[in-house]
């Protein structure tokens, strides 16, 4: 019990926003943006506010506990959010309809192996993805250049896999442990574990990679990422219960 008790997870709220974004090691502010570390994919499918990713014309994915609002600027204009929905009831995840199309959407990756953008607002990184147990996946903080440790009003910035050319998503933030040393760990909620619940949402076949998923974690992270989730649950409550 005592080596849980090492996991302080605090869910990535609204909650006093700092003023910066994600600590990423080697920060350059011209070199991690969308147009410096992301150069050469189209962005066009996130917010410029970095928490509301669209997966079809109409339809975004954002976190349900610190949700987009407010007008939503894109490459090709400016949308207002019309209808919110969670997503299966209980997921830390919120679909959100917009008041017209936008021209550029991503698709569904499925957990591979490999190196994935994180966005944080207005600040991108690239991190190697450590595993994924069921809805959750799990970026551990190595303290390599470009890597990226998530902070409060994170919620809902997207990991994107690149991949075939394209940015494909796999999860959108949802809490970190521990306070940012090496071994810490952002943590996401996996959108392809709700395909079918997002496509009866949506109306929409969204498209997903033929990338196939990572074999099951061992024993030791499989009982990590139980504990690490239900640590981000209950603070998460917690915080719900503030007035």
């Amino acid at each position: 019990m005592r080596a849980l008790l090492v996991f302080v997870l605090l869910a990535a709220c609204g909650c006093a926003v700092p003023a910066y974004s994600a600590i990423i090691v080697g920060y350059n502010p011209a070199y991690h943006t969308r147009e410096g570390i992301g150069a050469g994919y189209n962005w066009g499918a996130v917010s410029q506010q970095g928490r509301l990713t669209m997966i079809t014309p109409l339809w975004g994915i954002t976190a349900n506990h610190y949700p987009a609002s407010g007008p939503q600027v894109f490459p090709d204009g400016t949308r207002t959010i019309v209808q919110s929905i969670r997503v299966n009831g209980f997921a830390d995840l919120q679909l959100q309809r917009l008041n017209a199309p936008v021209s550029s959407w991503v698709g569904i990756a499925d957990g591979r192996a490999g190196e994935y953008f994180l966005l944080a607002r207005d600040r991108v990184a690239l991190n190697p993805l450590t595993f994924t147990s069921g809805d959750r996946t799990f970026f551990r903080f190595n303290g390599m250049t470009d890597e990226a440790f998530l902070q409060s009003g994170d919620s809902g910035g997207p990991a994107l896999f690149p991949y075939a050319g394209r940015l494909w998503l796999l999860s959108t933030h949802l809490g970190i442990s521990g306070s940012g040393q090496v071994g810490s760990y952002s943590i996401g909620s996996d959108v392809e574990s709700y395909m079918s619940q997002i496509e009866a949402i949506t109306g929409d076949v969204a498209l997903i990679t033929d990338v196939r998923h990572n074999p099951e974690p061992s024993a030791g992270l499989l009982a990590l990422a139980l504990a690490l989730t239900w640590f981000a649950a209950a603070n998460a409550r917690r915080r719900q219960l503030r007035p």
